[in-house]
């Protein structure tokens, strides 16, 4: 797909916000059939805009149009494939680098996936299911590198930093000790969601994109080339809107390889439509997807890394366990 007509596509499912809020309905309410006035009222936005964004999917076969709308499953699968094929392609023709120095990831199940390790800067998705172990694989990485010599840096959007901090000390991982010498940095933008005064150095709202970006580029500066852990995505998606969260997520990328630190950002993969995923998949540098799949009553968890620009990596579903106190392991 050449990337005018992949542009196009984008632009026709996630041209505005009101596209994303409607797919996100879709993707929630497959079943959904009712009239235009019916879809302004569920998403609660003003008919007139919805007409226009209903009009692209007519015209891209998401949705048919005879007296109601009605969305169709089966175009959805179509362009989902057609999307990730192609990112899959792009992936597969990029080259590698020349590595002279592998730098392991430590983690034990993220080194048979990456033989050669994490590039030394960039942006990485994390896309998990619930309950597959996100929030454990990043503060894992994050306690790993500290622990190492490189200095870590940690956005909050989920939780309040103390619930951080005694979630690394189950881990064994001390984090005040590396606070006291300013190689650990929290911002937290949880409190002030909440309505409640930060008592953390740095803090901002989320929603109040120019204010964070500023906020992250004075820290990133400060801490010189950090391991950067942004938990998570999916809030700003849910509260600050695609389109805006989209571009803040590029923005933010371009930041991190300016510093040249190392980001991981959480994303809920069950939460969005695929064409959200895939369009915050097209900006990052490299995805790790982490899925719950239950088969004759037993839970299994699986990781792979789809996507890892200039490193070599394995795309094949790996079987893991979640140990209370080492975190991430191989299942054996």
């Amino acid at each position: 797909m050449s990337v005018d007509k992949r542009k196009t596509i984008f632009d026709k499912l996630l041209g505005s916000d009101i596209k994303a809020e409607l797919l996100i309905f879709f993707h929630r309410n497959p079943s959904f059939s009712g009239s235009l006035n019916d879809l302004a009222s569920k998403i609660n936005k003003p008919i007139e805009e919805v007409e226009k964004a209903v009009e692209d999917f007519v015209k891209l076969g998401l949705l048919n149009e005879v007296k109601h709308y009605y969305f169709d499953p089966e175009a959805d699968k179509e362009l989902q494939n057609l999307v990730l094929e192609d990112l899959t392609k792009e992936e597969s023709k990029s080259t590698f680098e020349l590595i002279k120095d592998v730098e392991k990831t430590n983690i034990e199940v993220l080194d048979k996936l990456l033989p050669d390790g994490f590039p030394p800067s960039g942006l990485i998705l994390i896309l998990s299911d619930p309950a597959a172990g996100k929030d454990i694989l990043s503060i894992q990485i994050l306690c790993t590198k500290i622990a190492v010599g490189r200095k870590g840096l940690f956005i909050t959007l989920d939780k309040f930093p103390d619930e951080i901090r005694d979630f690394m000390l189950e881990f064994g991982f001390n984090s005040s000790v590396f606070e006291k010498e300013n190689k650990l940095v929290f911002i937290d933008c949880y409190s002030p969601q909440v309505g409640i005064k930060s008592k953390e150095k740095y803090s901002e709202d989320p929603l109040n994109f120019p204010n964070l970006s500023i906020l992250i580029s004075r820290v990133l500066k400060e801490l010189n080339s950090p391991i950067v852990v942004f938990d998570s995505l999916s809030t700003l998606l849910q509260k600050g809107g695609v389109r805006s969260s989209l571009e803040f997520l590029r923005s933010l990328t371009g930041k991190i390889k300016e510093s040249k630190a190392l980001c991981f950002v959480t994303l809920n993969r069950r939460a969005f439509h695929p064409a959200i995923l895939a369009a915050s998949e097209e900006i990052v540098d490299g995805v790790i997807e982490m899925k719950v799949e239950e088969t004759e009553g037993k839970v299994e968890n699986y990781i792979r890394v789809f996507k890892m620009m200039r490193r070599r990596h394995s795309s094949s579903w790996l079987p893991y366990i979640i140990d209370v106190e080492k975190g991430l392991l191989p299942k054996t």
